[in-house]
């Protein structure tokens, strides 16, 4: 972010406005690096009246972090045999976490850091706001499978006599 010294002189007008950022050395303007900077502005005007304000400034161009943590009663090759709760973890070391939303399979994005899902194959995003209004998005798909599978034999084996390899569908 560039700061840059200015001012206003109604009657004699503006002769010269400066800068100086964190005690560094006076300039019409100054880049400013993330974080808290102490920015004192002087101006002076054509008649050689002087004035200074001193203004502290805080600086996030770098968006909070997202990531997300599962939980649930976990199965064979990524699948969960439970009801699942995902979790967006965040963190803002700049301005700090705002706000968490999330959202279902593109649905509304709705306010909160958590969501529990059924049985189905999802895919969940979470976005996060710091306080200087930068956002990230993260994204998981889950899959959730809590029903056994179901078997029938295609005809009844009550009493039969079996012999050699049998094969059952």
């Amino acid at each position: 972010m560039t700061a840059t010294a200015g001012g206003s002189d109604s009657i004699s007008g503006l002769a010269a406005a400066t800068l100086s950022v964190d005690g560094g050395a006076a300039a019409a303007s100054a880049l400013l690096e993330d974080g808290v900077h102490s920015i004192l502005v002087t101006a002076r005007d054509v008649a050689g009246n002087t004035t200074t304000l001193t203004q502290n400034v805080s600086v996030d161009t770098v968006p909070p972090s997202v990531v997300i943590a599962e939980s649930g009663s976990t199965g064979n090759e990524g699948w969960y045999l439970s009801e699942t709760t995902l979790t967006a973890e965040t963190e803002d070391i700049l301005s700090g976490v705002a706000s968490v939303q999330h959202r279902i399979d593109g649905g509304v994005w709705m306010d909160g850091a958590s969501i529990s899902v059924q049985e189905g194959v999802y895919v969940i995003d979470f976005r996060a706001f710091d306080v200087a209004g930068n956002e990230q998005t993260a994204s998981q798909e889950v899959h959730v499978d809590t029903t056994p599978p179901a078997y029938a034999f295609a005809s009844s084996l009550k009493g039969s006599v079996l012999a050699d390899t049998v094969h059952l569908t």
